[in-house]
Order: C-alpha cells, then structure tokens, then sequence
C-alpha cells in the first residue's frame, strides 16, 4: 500500500505526491505557532484517513486532552477517525508529558504509552510501536508526528534533539516512512534551524507581518524535492487560510489593486472614473437589501433569471474592458478579469481547479454578499454565477453554465461555483 496524496493542495503541489522515506518540517513564530501544530496534525488525520498507521508524539499535549483538542480544531468526523485508529492498533500516541507533569496520570487508555520524557525513551517507543502497527498491518506506510521539536529542545538541549532527529529521519529513510514536525524558531538559534532544515525534505515557513496595526499571517517554502529551475517562485511569499479542514493559499491581489488605484480619477462632475467607465460606490448592505426586496417581491424563479442576466451584462462589460486595455487573452485574461472584481470589495479567490481547456472548472471564494447576507436556504451568489459565466464565455468564446453547489450562507465554509462547458 502506498499513499500518494496529504489532501491539501498547496504542499502536494510543492512537495510532490508522498514517497516513501520523507520528513516535512513546519517552522513558525509564536504568533503562527497553533498554525503550525494544527497544520501538521491535519495532515497527520488525512494519512490516517487514507488507511496510512501513525504515530503521535506528544511533547504537550497529554493524552488525557488530546480528544478534547480535536474536537476543538478539526472537523467532527476527525474525532471518530482516530478513535477508531486507536483501537484498531493502527494509531498510537505517545505522552511524555503525563509521567512528570500530572500526578494522577491517565491509564488503561488503548493506544495511548506514558513514558519518561527523554530522547532515547522516545525513539526506542517510537521503534517499539512501529514494529506494532507493522506486525498488523504489514503493507501501510506509518507518519510520525512530533508534535512540538522545540519544547524537547529546551527540555533535552538543541544537540540531543538534532542528534534524535537525525537518527529518526533516518529511520523513515531506510523503513520508507514519513515524519513531519513543527519547530518555533523565536526559540532558538539560527544554527539550530539550519541544521532542521538540513536534514528534512520539505520545509514550510510559517511567519508573520504587522500591517496597519494588525498580524498577517504568511508562509514560503523554504525547501522542496522539487527542483525544477521553473519553481523558483518558491521563495515567495504567500498568505494562507488554516480551515479545521483544509489548507489553502490566497492569492495576493496587490499588483492589480495598485494598478486600479492608478486609473482612478474624477471628472469634472464628480463621477468616479476607473480605466474611464464610470462607477458608484455604495455600502454593501445597498446590494442586500436590492436583492433581498426583488427576491421577495418577484419570486425566487424569476428573481435568479433577472440577476444572473444582470451579472452576465457585468461579466462581459469587465472582459471587453481588460480586452481593449491589454490586448490579453486565455488564463491570463481570465485571471485579471476575475480579481478586478473581487478587488472592489467582492471576496477573495480560494482556490481553482481544473481548466479552460477540459471545459470544467471549480472556484471557490470567501464572498463578503454571502458571509453578511445572514442565513439563507439557498444559495445566494447568483449573480456571481452570471458573471462568471460571462467572463468564462469572452475569454474561450463558448458558453459557459455556472452553478453554485456551496454557499456561505447557508453555512459552507465557501462558496464553490460549478462551471462547465455547454454542448
């Protein structure tokens, strides 16, 4: 058996598919610090998931709380998923936090091993459980999760926990395992880290800026298994969105917002021009409380047909705009036509799949009329079905159906747009 996929874009796409013998590592800075730790537990419930055995050591966390941290962090269905890994034998959870922290220490607990907290007790646990879940299950491939590098670090001294890493990412090397792990680097010195980053495959940076009074989180590679010269975008920076059940980058819409403030200007009447066509600016609840009121008043059949015409006529005056002023055409055209629209206020882009040339497509937004529209039995965004259509028939010059199946308002985490070509 063999796991190919970790389940969350961004790192598949950097890392490559799981191979057999890798170690990811997660460095953060104490603000992105749970990041990190929830970030590198996702992926360890998605190999779970998947039918992969693991191997969580807890260097905090005692085991008497870790059903309470999942429940608190992750989906429901993750709960059942390592209750159930737990008894079969196929997940294990090492605490060395409970021996010397807690005076009533949790016993009879299956799964679970309490032990002193020392490196050669915890890779000689490590070895011991493996060899466990391996005389059961003897094709799965086995993740280690360590949870927290640095607070072994300023328990053991840097020396004795790089000297245990080393020895466990040679482990996996050589058994084709997997292990991923998080290290705050506020805590230690950059030697340290180098050396981390030295002896992993995969190497994610979780960081952060002050920007108008508040923290942005961030993140880059820092290294990959891929080495194509074409990735050197890796070094970029990107923000992200930690979901309880995904990961995703957000695209960062700086060069066309700084390009749309260049175009703006006022005539000599006071309308507001951008790129020359005229624009109103009004509060979002303006659009609420429209639709809310044509809804009502012309029926829910109606009212999609009326506004999701009129999102069409918007989609396609935006292409033939960014058409004339750029001479652009194809992902591109689509690309820039999409963020001048979510830039003046919209949402955010999340996530794309699929492509113009398969004729499917899937988008997924952060839509600020969903997120404040209040709850709804339906999907609300039919006038981004119009648009989108729109924009997806002037860049391929096919027609275009575009559905809504997720929606903010009616409690999806995003909204997810359907788009095929028409036959």
């Amino acid at each position: 058996m063999k796991i190919e996929k970790n389940l969350i874009d961004f790192i598949e796409e950097n890392l490559g598919n799981l191979d057999e013998g890798t170690s990811i590592l997660f460095i953060c800075d104490s603000f992105t610090l749970k990041d990190a730790v929830n970030l590198c537990g996702l992926i360890t419930l998605n190999f779970l998931e998947q039918g992969g055995g693991c191997i969580i050591v807890g260097t905090i966390l005692p085991f008497s709380m870790i059903f309470d941290y999942i429940e608190n962090r992750f989906v429901p269905e993750s709960l059942p998923l390592i209750q159930k890994g737990l008894e079969e034998g196929r997940s294990y959870y090492i605490d060395a936090v409970s021996k010397d922290y807690f005076q009533e220490a949790p016993a009879g607990f299956k799964g679970a091993s309490i032990i002193d907290n020392n490196p050669n007790r915890i890779i000689y646990e490590i070895h011991l459980l493996r060899d466990q879940i391996k005389k059961s299950f003897i094709d799965i491939p086995v993740m280690i999760s360590y949870q927290n590098f640095s607070s072994s670090i300023i328990d053991f001294g840097s020396e004795s926990v790089l000297k245990m890493y080393r020895k466990l990412t040679a482990n996996v090397k050589l058994n084709g395992d997997l292990i991923n792990g998080v290290v705050n680097r506020d805590l230690h010195d950059a030697q340290v880290i180098n050396t981390l980053i030295h002896f992993s495959d995969f190497v994610l940076e979780l960081c952060s800026e002050e920007k108008g009074g508040m923290k942005q989180p961030y993140m880059q590679i820092l290294k990959s298994p891929i080495l194509e010269p074409n990735r050197t975008y890796l070094q970029q920076s990107y923000a992200y969105l930690l979901s309880d059940n995904n990961f995703f980058k957000i695209h960062s819409q700086a060069p066309d917002f700084n390009e749309l403030k260049r175009n703006i200007s006022h005539d000599e009447n006071g309308a507001l021009l951008i790129y020359d066509t005229e624009y109103l600016i009004t509060p979002l609840n303006t659009y609420l409380v429209l639709f809310k009121e044509l809804e009502k008043n012309l029926g829910i059949k109606e009212y999609r047909e009326l506004v999701k015409n009129f999102g069409k006529s918007l989609g396609f005056e935006i292409i033939n705009l960014l058409k004339s002023k750029y001479n652009i055409e194809g992902n591109e055209l689509l690309e820039r036509a999409i963020n001048y629209f979510l830039i003046q206020g919209w949402g955010k882009l999340i996530k794309r799949e699929g492509s113009l040339e398969s004729g499917r497509l899937q988008l997924s937004f952060l839509s600020t009329l969903a997120h404040n529209y209040g709850a709804a039995d339906h999907p609300v965004c039919v006038m981004g079905e119009g648009i989108l259509s729109a924009m997806l028939e002037g860049t391929t010059g096919n027609k275009w159906n575009c559905r809504e199946t997720n929606c903010i308002a009616i409690g999806d985490e995003l909204c997810v747009f359907e788009a095929k070509v028409e036959k």
